[in-house]
Parts: C-alpha cells; structure tokens; sequence
C-alpha cells in the first residue's frame, strides 16, 4: 500500500500506576431507556433517515446531534399508573435537504416504540425544526474524504480495566432475554455506577420499575432484593467483592418507591440531551482519557469527531493487541482541525503506558498503517467498512 504522508505521530512511553491497579476507580453505564441514551438515539434515528432517504453517490449533509428531551407528567402506581401530561421531543436538524416534519416525527416516534415497551405515541410530543446549512459548509461537503467543518478532539484506548468489563458484564446481564423474563416489571431506565476501592466495588443500580405490572410494595421490595442477588455473582468472575445497592433512594416506610408508567424517568422530573450518554464504546470513564464531544448525529461525511473517533479506536486496540501485554495500556488522541482533511491530521499523539521498551518505530507502523487506510478511502461507505 502507498504511503499517503509521514503522519506527525508522536509516541510517549513511560511507566506509571495504571488505572488497573490504582486504588480508586469510577465508571458508569446509561442503559438504552435513560432520557440522554435516549436522546442519543432518536439523533441517530434521524440521520439514518436522512441516509435511507439519499442516493448512494450523493451522501446527505445532515447534523442532528442536538436533541432535546423534556419531561412530561406522569402518576405511577401499583397495577396501574397514568400520563398526565406527555414528554416533549426538539429536534432541531441542519440539512441540505428537507424531508417533511410528519417523517421526521414519524422516525422518532418509531424508535421510541422501538425502544420503550410500554411507549404510546400520545404519551410524547415532538417538535421538528429545520434549518439550511451555510454556503461553505455545503462546499465542504462535496467529496470525501471532505474537508473537516469543525475542530475537534477524538480519542480512545485499550484495554479496558476489570471493573469496566464488570460494568459492561452487569448491563449485559440486565438486558440479556433471561434476565427480562424473570423481571418483566424492570424498565429499559437502567443506570450503573461502579466505584471500586482496592478489591472492592460498591455499585450502584437506579432501575425504573413499571407499576402496572406490580401487585404492591412488598413484591417491588422482593424484586429489588432479587435483582441484587443476580448481580453479586458476577464479582466473582473478577476477583472482586460487590456491594451492590439498587434504588438507594426509595423510602419506602413514605410508600415512595422508583415507579414508572412507561419505564423510563422521561415521563416525569429528568430530561435528555444528545452528547451526555455514554462514551463511544459504551461506558463513562472518568479517569480515562475522554471528551465531552458526543458522536451520535454528528454529519458522518466531514465531522472529525464521529470519523476520527474511529480510527481512534482501532489504532489502540491494534496497538494492544499486537505489541503490548495484557496489563499494558495505550491511549490514542487524534486532532484535526477545521479546513483539514482527513489525511491532513493536526495531532496525533499515542501514549503507551509501560516499563518495557515497546520500540516507537513499531507503534507508528501500526498507528500509520491505520491512518493510511482511511486515508486512502475515496467513499464514506468504504470508510466505514474499513471500521
């Protein structure tokens, strides 16, 4: 394969405590009925839209990375529970094409059936705002790789620490066709928060529970206790004691308990936005290197986000698994700057972590072989069959 540039890779290796074996950790995970999942979602939803919906040599130029949910009304109760007032949907989108509201309407409305079991279509309102991109965005837009519209940071690592598979393995088992038929009554508004101290991991499960489907406070209370029996095992799989909380915040002796109507806290007293969900492989990390830029609804042709987050992606997981060792760590941050291209990167800085000398000849081999290819895509689809 031809050389497309020398890539400015720049490489730090150096020993340090690594996240692995450091004292303290902290990972999250928002499941797919949390409001910012799925604000995250129905972003997504849109821009496959815009894709379905355009001819294959000409790919959409479309942004819907700024969807807004706020919460409704709603009175929940044993064997039964109502919406008293729906939760309204913003989507605002910049393209240079305009599909009618009722179909953008309509994708949303789907993927919220798709998502939450108990979902009507009047228990949500959506509001869809359109808007033209300028003169130069447009003429970014022409070719790929395109000109990049904005400035932004992409970055990603392996491999990921033992209380972050645990998090994962949790959300996994929570989600898996078993654990849903043994707990019909838990709603897709799943979040977890795992802080590890030493050998020891208090999680911490916040699960809406459907009230119609519960015959009172004392089958609720069993519920709970049950989901924490599932979950306590899995800390043996990592040599690790869980102390596993679910719904902390029920009081139940004041008979408030965490019900739901539809499964999600979206119907009353939270609110979701795009961008706020979790990171590009599935989890919250926040002694990891991360960014607040979000990925989901961002235009796929030329946002550097969306596109470098990817390569960033596969150049540490190559790295890791072809040069380093198991309790070795990498980290790959990408830089590309508005006005650049794809092949014209402003910062590309890999940070392996390390008491060996890995040798950085062989880190930019990988790292440059990866930039290569993407480089060399000529279309979006060839990019991303690359991914």
């Amino acid at each position: 394969m031809d050389k497309i540039a020398r890539w400015p890779v720049e490489v730090s290796i150096e020993s340090r405590p690594s996240i692995e074996k450091s004292r303290i950790e902290i990972v999250e995970l928002k499941g797919i009925g949390h409001p910012d999942s799925l604000a995250d979602g129905i972003s997504e939803a849109i821009a496959r839209l815009f894709h379905s919906t355009s001819r294959p040599d000409i790919p959409p130029y479309v942004y819907s990375d700024k969807v807004l949910i706020t919460p409704g009304e709603a009175r929940p109760g044993f064997e039964g529970g109502t919406i008293l007032r729906p939760f309204h949907v913003y989507v605002p989108y910049v393209s240079n094409q305009k599909i009618p509201s009722a179909a953008v309407r309509e994708a949303v409305y789907q993927y919220l059936e798709d998502t939450l079991r108990y979902f009507l279509r009047e228990h949500a309102r959506i509001t869809v705002i359109h808007r033209k991109p300028s003169q130069h965005s447009s003429q970014t837009h022409r070719s790929f790789p395109a000109e990049f519209e904005d400035t932004a940071i992409a970055v990603a690592y392996a491999p990921l620490t033992t209380t972050e598979c645990l998090v994962k393995d949790i959300h996994a088992l929570m989600t898996s066709k078993r654990f849903k038929e043994d707990f019909l009554s838990l709603g897709e508004d799943v979040k977890l928060l795992a802080c590890r101290q030493d050998d020891s991991v208090k999680v911490t499960l916040a699960c809406a529970f459907v009230g119609q489907l519960l015959t009172g406070l004392n089958k609720y209370l069993q519920l709970k206790q049950s989901v924490k029996n599932w979950v306590v095992p899995l800390g043996e799989k990592y040599g690790l004691h869980l102390d596993v909380e679910v719904n902390p915040d029920d009081r139940p002796e004041l008979g408030s308990v965490y019900l739901t109507v539809l499964g999600s806290s979206i119907e009353q007293g939270d609110c979701g936005v795009t961008g706020r969900g979790n990171r590009w492989n599935g989890l919250i990390s926040p002694l990891r290197p991360m960014t607040i830029e979000g990925i989901a609804g961002k235009n796929t042709q030329n946002h550097p986000a969306r596109l470098l987050t990817t390569v960033a992606q596969k150049i540490s997981s190559e790295i890791h698994q072809e040069l380093l060792a198991a309790d070795e760590e990498v980290s790959c941050l990408l830089v590309g700057k508005v006005g650049s291209y794809m092949r014209e990167l402003d910062t590309i800085h890999i940070q392996i972590n390390s008491k060996r000398d890995i040798g950085e000849s062989r880190v930019v081999g990988v790292a440059s072989e990866w930039l290569d290819r993407f480089a060399q895509a000529r279309t979006e689809a060839e990019f991303y069959s690359l991914a």
